[in-house]
């Protein structure tokens, strides 16, 4: 990613062990992440309301939604061929990110 949303309340990624994730939209999930004890969360589109409500209890980590997501194409690529080695998988190289970042 070209760059990363992250909170900033005083907490360090130093002593971070237990991290929770969620590619695409998750912030809703938080407070799921803060309850099972994550030291960071990884999503994306978190609202800035999230990071002042959420972010002195856990490093939230706004990595961008395509970017979260682009990642896994070649991790299912790689689970259909594996399962259906008869069926032709291929990846679009067509994608791209819609946002532009300045």
């Amino acid at each position: 990613t070209e760059s990363l949303r992250v909170s900033d309340s005083g907490r360090s990624w130093r002593g971070v062990q237990n991290v929770a994730l969620c590619s695409g939209s998750g912030s809703e999930f938080i407070p799921d992440a803060i309850a099972a004890r994550a030291d960071a969360y990884i999503t994306s589109d978190t609202r800035y309301h999230d990071f002042v409500d959420f972010g002195r209890d856990i490093l939230i980590v706004d990595t961008g939604h395509f970017e979260s997501e682009i990642c896994t194409k070649s991790i299912f690529s790689a689970i259909v061929s594996e399962k259906f080695p008869n069926f032709a998988v291929r990846q679009s190289r067509a994608e791209h990110n819609p946002v532009r970042y300045v």
